[in-house]
């Protein structure tokens, strides 16, 4: 189990491009550290949404060959900053499965939760995912992601674009990340993105977690 501490961010993108060629990037990031990758991530949940009724979204990511299901717990969210509890397990492939995350500390039953339901896939998140680890203090590690993309639905004929750039603890503190957040403020406008990429293909559901 690992705690998901990140703050999401719209940025226009002359000023990203901007705010990527400037010092508070270039000269913070970890050589050898920066890739491309190509996300599909898929939510799954019950046709009664169980798992969402008891504070978890469970999604299968595929990255190239690899394949990842993911357990996440409710967040605290302030703002655009936001942390919560990720268990994630290692598959063979796109199928979802139920078991094995008390391995890595997720202490309770999912089959129990769906009370034999199975799991339906909800939307589909597809980015282009450029991201880098940037040292920005010290003792504070970054991971920084640029992701473009959208969210679709089989329940939706709509489309939901993604264009955000996230920052991520990878090791130290939370006043580090603000105070490097107030930096990239001072460069170049921004917004907060308050809802996560679940809350966002959810509504595309038809069901508005706010």
């Amino acid at each position: 189990m690992s705690a998901e501490i990140e703050v999401k961010l719209i940025i226009e993108a002359e000023a990203l491009q901007k705010l990527l060629a400037s010092p508070l990037i270039t000269e913070k990031i970890v050589p050898g550290s920066e890739a491309v990758q190509h996300l599909a991530t898929s939510y799954y949940d019950t046709a009664a949404y169980s798992l969402m009724k008891n504070g978890i979204a469970y999604r299968v990511r595929q990255n190239g060959d690899k394949f990842e299901a993911t357990v996440k717990t409710e967040k605290e969210a302030h703002g655009a900053f936001s942390s919560r509890n990720e268990y994630n397990i290692d598959l063979p492939d796109a199928t979802p499965v139920l078991q094995g995350f008390e391995a890595v500390g997720f202490n309770r039953d999912l089959a129990k939760i769906t009370g034999g339901e199975p799991l339906q896939k909800l939307f589909t998140v597809s980015v282009e995912r450029k991201l880098c680890l940037l040292q920005i203090t010290p003792a504070t590690k970054l991971e920084l992601a640029v992701d473009c993309g959208q969210i679709t639905s089989p329940f939706s004929t709509e489309v939901c674009p993604i264009n955000e750039t996230e920052l991520e603890i990878k090791s130290g503190t939370k006043e580090d990340l603000l105070a490097y957040v107030d930096e990239i403020a001072k460069l170049v406008p921004i917004s907060g993105e308050e809802r996560s990429k679940y809350e966002r293909g959810m509504k595309l559901c038809g069901v508005n977690l706010k």
